[in-house]
């Protein structure tokens, strides 16, 4: 018989068996405990129609929180250990507003905002850290590897995404300080650091470089020709080489072209970077490089066929072949002509009536002035009751005219013998940035003819110099 006492028990039964210990749980299998359903957005809310469904939400909220495939796998780091304190105010978005998370210090000192650890070996450890300013900023983010700082990014370091290293004919060694004649290869070695600036995907990746080999003996690389060099990323691996030929590789007349097929550069975010699709060229070796995907580093002439020279010895046909964009350094040429004497009066000619008594300057960008000049001891023998002039000075690209100005010297009498005086006469040209390679020749002219003009040569009484920066 079924009596008040027996249907009260029962139902405190139910209620007592009702506490979360007693229900059942919703993990009956491997695949229904790893069930989820999209809860929508606003406007577009999936209603759970049971229990089974709020949680089935729930689940996939917490995966999209993790960013883990299934919602119970253990994330790489915790809210706090990214914010390296707590969370103030509201993270909720909405309207595609990006996520703002900030911490409450915001001083000098480097605090992690990002500590990972998983899946990146015994002991190892990656972390994002950044100082703030006085203006409640950031100023530094810094990434540190196994507690070593590995890249630092500033906001008041402007050329953070330089290129740190310098082209250079002789391996191993950035700045040289000997001659380096038609060398085969050319190397980029770390100068101011070992990072450079690769394009992916629309960002500037600073990535690490060992030195590299770039080689030119082979058909690919044409004689008395003005080649770009350039680094760029192939499926992850750094990769040097050059560009297309420029589109005119003549002294005073050079141009790199435009368009299809050239090397064009365009400056995005201060990087010089390829502006159209190019094929490059490291050895007997092509490769196809899009547009905006390669770094410029500088600019080569190629001297005999697949080969570079740059002297720093005083000599004739002096020329540097090897011009660096970035971490540019004082660079100079000094020639002369090693006979000891010569005579000669008459109009303007090269010195010696060699042309080459002469430098090939090279600047890639027309960002570098350049400082010329010619010094020159002569003896001077004057007629008796006779005067006689000299001239010497600095033809750019010419040798039937002097640009800049010219050294002149001379002397006259009126005694009845003839008289000699030593005169070094200095002739000085400051050429504005130009772009390309640039002939400098060492000219001279007597145009008076009431004596003699012996001309001395050797490094000791005559030198043509130019310094510029590259």
């Amino acid at each position: 018989m079924l009596t008040a006492a027996i249907y009260n028990a029962d139902h405190i039964n139910h209620i007592t068996n009702q506490n979360p210990a007693m229900t059942g749980g919703y993990a009956d299998s491997v695949g229904q405990y790893q069930t989820k359903v999209d809860p929508g957005g606003v406007g577009t809310e999936s209603l759970s129609p049971n229990l089974a469904g709020e949680l089935e939400r729930l689940r996939f909220c917490i995966a999209r929180i993790t960013g883990k495939t299934q919602w119970y796998e253990a994330p790489q780091s915790s809210l706090q250990q990214a914010l390296g304190g707590t969370v103030p105010g509201t993270i909720a978005t909405a309207g595609g507003t990006p996520l703002t998370l900030r911490r409450t210090e915001n001083d000098a000192v480097d605090r992690t905002v990002l500590s990972l650890e998983e899946g990146s070996g015994a002991g190892a450890k990656a972390e994002w850290k950044v100082k703030g300013g006085t203006a409640n900023d950031v100023t530094e983010v810094s990434l540190f590897l196994n507690n070593i700082e590995q890249l630092r990014y500033a906001s008041n370091i402007k050329n953070r995404y330089a290129p740190q290293g310098y082209l250079t004919p002789t391996t191993g060694v950035p700045v040289i300080v000997a001659d380096a004649s038609a060398q085969t290869s050319l190397f980029y070695e770390p100068l101011v650091g070992n990072l450079v600036p690769i394009i992916q995907n629309g960002v500037i990746a600073m990535r690490t470089f060992a030195p590299f080999t770039l080689a030119l003996n082979n058909p690919n690389h044409a004689a008395a020709t003005l080649y770009d060099v350039f680094l760029w990323d192939i499926a992850g691996v750094v990769t040097i080489g050059t560009g297309p030929a420029w589109a005119n590789s003549g002294a005073g007349t050079s141009s790199r072209g435009a368009g299809a097929g050239t090397t064009e550069l365009v400056r995005t975010n201060g990087l010089w970077v390829n502006a159209v699709s190019m094929t490059t060229r490291n050895g007997a070796g092509t490769f196809a490089v899009g547009a905006g995907l390669a770094t410029y580093l500088g600019t080569i002439l190629i001297d005999a066929v697949g080969t570079v020279t740059c002297h720093r010895s005083w000599g004739q046909n002096r020329k540097w072949c090897v011009w660096n964009a970035y971490n540019r350094q004082p660079l100079y040429l000094k020639a002369g002509d090693s006979t000891a004497t010569w005579n000669y009066q008459g109009g303007l000619r090269a010195s010696n009536n060699l042309a080459a008594n002469s430098l090939t300057v090279l600047s890639g960008l027309a960002e570098e002035f350049y400082h010329l000049g010619l010094a020159q001891r002569l003896l001077i023998t004057v007629n008796a009751a006779s005067d006689i002039n000299v001239v010497n000075g600095i033809g750019w690209n010419s040798v039937a005219a002097i640009t800049g100005r010219r050294g002149t010297g001379g002397t006259s009498t009126a005694a009845a013998a003839a008289a000699s005086v030593y005169q070094t006469v200095t002739a000085e040209h400051i050429q504005e940035p130009t772009l390309g390679i640039h002939l400098a020749t060492a000219l001279e002219a007597a145009p008076t003819a009431g004596g003699t003009a012996q001309w001395n040569g050797g490094e000791d009484d005559m030198i043509l110099h130019a310094k510029w920066r590259g």
